[in-house]
Order: structure tokens, then sequence, then C-alpha cells
């Protein structure tokens, strides 16, 4: 074989033109080249289009495995809600049926009921159902605390309007006795003496010191009242869960305050706070300053008139409740407390039957 035909480029020597040959040459390596690298991207492509394929295959397969999961999950929902153990089993035989590694479940789906469980948490339909039932409660609780912001508008509306009424009442009040103490004075010719002075004095202080003590007493009920406004206090009181000695109680109060975020322990917080503040107020008229010390007979009659608020089952019963309290007070010591802001009629002159009173036994 000549030498010069394994070189890629031959120079001329001893004035030979070797220029078609090299030129034949570099023909002949450009086609080499060439068909090197159209088989190259031949292989490229062959190998690309093989992964595709996988990819496409691979894609089916779970588009399949999905549809028959969300499918098995869907019949797993259904089986769940079924009560008859006969049907629940016929519906996990159906899923055995089209489950994707039917030939793999293990022992812990050998329970119908325990099995369709599984299938659906597998699937991820039960935490779809959990997710509606969480957003069904939430809802539900916003309608109620919306039902009670409502309620407690309504109830400082009636506040306000009683409170404008009373307001009104003793203004009209004020004036009659003006006018009345006027057209005495007239009547009268002569300046009344000291003892006169005196006694009528004393006469306008007692009457100061009554509407003090109305007042007080009034305000110490309506700010029992206002607890019936806060979220919950239906569910703060009652027979059971109302007192916090109560251990049958515990439980529906632990339950309770967990549901409502503590706002049920402060409801019954507030009524014992308030109950201690009227209590403070109704002491001075079951013995006077100066009358000695408060007896066990003082405290029993004392816990007779406030009664147990918290025992009440409802907030209608909590405010007749109130009502019985502000009457006790009114038929034992003649103060006039008046008409509550809940109250819709006029009250009655006494709850309390015909002839019978609290008396504060020495």
């Amino acid at each position: 074989m000549p030498p010069f035909l394994g070189q890629s480029r031959l120079t001329a020597t001893n004035r030979i033109d070797f220029s078609p040959i090299n030129r034949l040459v570099a023909q002949v390596e450009e086609r080499r080249r060439h068909d090197a690298s159209v088989a190259r991207n031949e292989r490229r492509y062959a190998d690309g289009q093989a992964r595709l394929d996988r990819r496409e295959a691979d894609a089916r397969e779970q588009r399949r495995v999905a549809g028959l999961k969300s499918r098995v999950g869907g019949l797993a929902l259904l089986g769940m809600r079924e009560t008859d153990p006969t049907r629940q089993a016929a519906v996990w035989d159906r899923i055995k049926s089209i489950h994707p590694q039917a030939d793999t479940l293990g022992d812990a789906y050998a329970d119908p009921r325990s099995a369709l469980a599984l299938v659906a948490a597998e699937s991820g339909q039960l935490d779809t159902l959990l997710d509606q039932q969480n957003a069904d409660r939430r809802h539900a609780f916003a309608q109620q605390q919306h039902a009670a912001q409502m309620e407690r508008h309504r109830t400082d509306a009636a506040f306000r309007e009683a409170e404008a009424g009373r307001a009104s009442e003793r203004h009209a009040a004020d004036m009659e006795f003006r006018r009345q103490r006027l057209a005495m004075e007239q009547l009268r010719s002569r300046a009344p003496s000291a003892a006169e002075e005196k006694e009528r004095r004393a006469a306008e202080a007692a009457r100061r010191e009554q509407l003090e003590k109305a007042g007080n007493l009034r305000q110490g009920i309506e700010n029992l009242n206002a607890a019936t406004g806060m979220i919950g206090f239906d569910s703060a009181v009652g027979p059971i869960q109302g007192g916090e000695a109560s251990m049958l109680g515990m439980i529906p109060r632990v339950v309770n305050d967990t549901l409502a975020n503590g706002a049920q322990r402060e409801i019954r917080a507030k009524i014992e706070g308030d109950t201690r503040a009227l209590s403070a107020a109704i002491k001075p008229l079951i013995r006077k300053p100066g009358e000695g010390t408060f007896t066990d007979a003082d405290q029993r009659q004392l816990d007779f008139i406030l009664g147990d608020l918290s025992d009440a089952a409802n907030t209608d019963e909590f405010r007749r409740r109130l009502g019985a309290v502000r009457d006790r007070i009114e038929a034992n010591f003649g103060v006039d407390i008046g008409r509550l802001s809940f109250e819709s009629a006029p009250k009655e002159t006494s709850r309390l039957p015909a002839g019978w009173s609290v008396e504060r036994l020495d």
C-alpha cells in the first residue's frame, strides 16, 4: 500500500501534484465523519424515543392506578356509611376484585370495616371527608357565634332602652317630688322648725339611701344577666356542668371548655364573681353595721335569697331565677328595684306565696 493513503494530508515532493489525491482523501474523511454523526444522531433519537415511550407508559399506568384508587376510595366511603356488616362485606369483596394491589393486602385488611377505613385513607378520600366535616363544623360554630352576637346586640339595645325609660321615670318622679315640696312650702305660712327641718333632711337622706341601695342591687342583677349574652352560655350552666364542685360535670366541663377555648370557664367565673358582688350588697340589708357579727342564720338567709344561679338549665331559666332573686330582696327588705332589662312586662309585686317571707334569725 502506498504510504500516502494512510495520511489525511499529503505534501507535494519531487514536483509531483498530489492535490487531486488530497481532495479525494478529504472527501472520504468528510463522508466518514458525516456517516458517524448520522449514526450517533439515530442512536440518540432511538434512545430518546425509548425513554419517551417508557415515560408515557409509566404515566398511563399511574393514571390507571390513580383512577382505580379513586374508585376504590369512593366505594370504601360508601361502605363506611353502611351499618349492616353483610353489606359492608359485600362492598369489600367488590373492592378486592378491582384493587390494583389486591394480592398483596396483609392481615390488617382481614376485617371488612377496618379494611374499608384503611383503603379510604390510602386513596386520600378519608382526608377529603374529614376536611369537609371540619369545614361544616367550623361553619356551624361561626353561625352560632353570629347568632349569639346578634342576641347580645339586641339585649344591649333593650337594656339601653330600659335604662332610658328608668331615667325618664326618675326624672318624672324627681319633678313630682319637687312640685309637691314647693306646694307644701307654699301652704306653710311659717318657716319650718329645727325639728321639722331635721326630720325632713333625715327623710330625704333615707330616700336617697334607699334609691342608692336599689340602684346597686339592680346593677348587680343586671351584671349577672350580662353573662347570658356571652357565647356558649347555655352550655356553661346547668345541673351537671354549672357547678365547679360537681365531679359528675367534670367531663362535660372539660370537653365544652376545650371546644370553646375556655369561654365557658370564663362564663362560670363571671357568674361566681357577680354573685359574690351581689351578696356583698345584700349583707348590709340583713345585718346593718353595728348590729353584731354575721351569723350562720344570716348566711342561710343570704343563700336562700341568692339561690343557685349556675344550676339553671338555660338562659330563660337563669333570667327567671334572677327575677326571683329581685322579688325576694323586695319582699324582705322593702327595696324597690323595679323592672329588669330582660323583662318584657311589668313585674308582679311578689312571686312568693301569699303570707310567706324570709326573716332574719338572730
